[in-house]
C-alpha cells in the first residue's frame, strides 16, 4: 500500500516532527491518540477513526500588546479507514475483514481499492496575561 503522502510532508515551520509511539518528548512519552475504549465502541467513534496517522498545527492568528495575548490555533487530525496486517491478526480472519484487506491490498488490483481518509479540522481560540 502507498504511504499517504501526508505522512511524508515535512514540517512547515520551526517545529519537532510529531513523536512515534513511545517517544519521550521532555521526560513524558508520548503516544498516539487513539479512541478504542468501550464508550467510543459504543458512539461510533471507534469504527469511524480508531487511531490518528497525523496530524498539523497552526497558529491561525495571534496578537500581542506587551501585557495580554490572544490567538486561534487550527487543529487538522487525519486517519484513514482501511485494513493492515495487524488489524487481521489481532481481529481474525472474519470473512469481512479478509475481503475488505484483499480489496486493499492485491497488487492485481493496482491501488483501485485504497483506503479514504478522514480529515478533522477545528479551531481553538487561546488567551492570557504574560506576567
Amino acid at each position: 500500500m502507498k504511504k499517504p503522502e501526508f505522512l511524508s510532508m515535512k514540517p512547515r515551520g520551526d517545529c519537532l516532527p510529531c513523536p512515534s509511539d513511545g517517544a519521550n518528548l521532555g521526560g513524558k512519552t508520548m503516544k498516539r491518540p487513539v479512541f478504542n475504549t468501550d464508550n467510543d465502541l459504543k458512539q461510533g467513534l471507534q469504527i469511524c477513526v480508531n487511531g490518528l496517522w497525523g496530524n498539523e498545527i497552526i497558529v491561525k492568528s495571534y496578537t500581542c500588546d506587551g501585557l495580554n495575548y490572544s490567538g486561534t490555533l487550527t487543529f487538522t487530525l487525519y486517519d484513514h479507514f482501511g485494513l493492515d496486517t495487524d488489524d487481521i491478526n489481532a481481529h481474525g480472519a472474519k470473512p469481512g475483514f479478509v475481503s475488505w484487506y484483499i480489496l486493499q491490498h492485491y497488487t492485481d488490483y493496482k491501488g483501485k481499492y485504497r483506503p479514504f481518509l478522514t480529515l478533522m479540522s477545528f479551531d481553538v481560540p487561546f488567551s492570557g496575561k504574560i506576567v
